[in-house]
């Protein structure tokens, strides 16, 4: 009885993890089937050492999804493999996708400096209100309730009414407590003392 059957390692999906090397490069082949990439574009692109691209890709290379060759200046060159664009898993796809590169943020234009001795302290400026980005001053509210009279709110400002009390709270305008009731999308404001 022949043992080959039995040690033969087979694969039939070979899926790298996500944010690796081999994943990365086989997302930008699915998403550009034409292109070819060279070790120094994977280099540049996705920052691995430049001695380890063929090792990190080789078993990418051995299930069929990147294909390796050297063009007539003997360099190398990697382009999508015949098995890339075969069956894979929904699972996979998803791993691709998230493997995905991530653009660069970019920050805008930075401050010019400026002379701090030049700037103007200034003395009893009033703090306001904070103000929501709906534009709603929820200061006012709580300033106008008394201690054991409450309010009901719209379940989708909570947050506002959250941070309001919040602010409240730390200036010492009161207590003020909170309750959603889900049934009718509301929250309950009560101000307790």
């Amino acid at each position: 009885m022949s043992t080959a059957n039995i040690n033969a390692h087979t694969t039939p999906d070979y899926m790298p993890a996500a944010d690796t090397l081999p994943a990365m490069v086989m997302y930008f082949f699915k998403c550009n089937q034409e292109e070819e990439l060279t070790i120094d574009d994977i280099v540049d692109k996705y920052g691995p050492a430049r001695g380890g691209v063929h090792t990190q890709l080789k078993r990418a290379i051995d299930a069929g999804m990147l294909a390796r060759y050297q063009d007539d200046d003997g360099d190398w060159l990697y382009k999508a493999g015949p098995k890339l664009f075969k069956h894979q898993p929904a699972q996979h796809t998803q791993q691709a996708q998230a493997s995905a590169p991530k653009p660069r943020r970019t920050v805008g234009p930075r401050a010019a400096p400026i002379d701090l001795n030049a700037l103007q302290i200034e003395d009893d400026v009033p703090l306001p209100d904070i103000v929501t980005r709906r534009g709603i001053q929820w200061g006012d509210l709580l300033q106008r309730l008394k201690p054991g009279q409450s309010v009901e709110v719209p379940l989708a400002h909570r947050y506002g009414v959250a941070k309001a009390v919040l602010e409240a709270h730390r200036a010492k305008l009161g207590q003020f407590a909170t309750r959603k009731n889900p049934a009718d999308e509301t929250l309950r404001l009560w101000r307790t003392a």
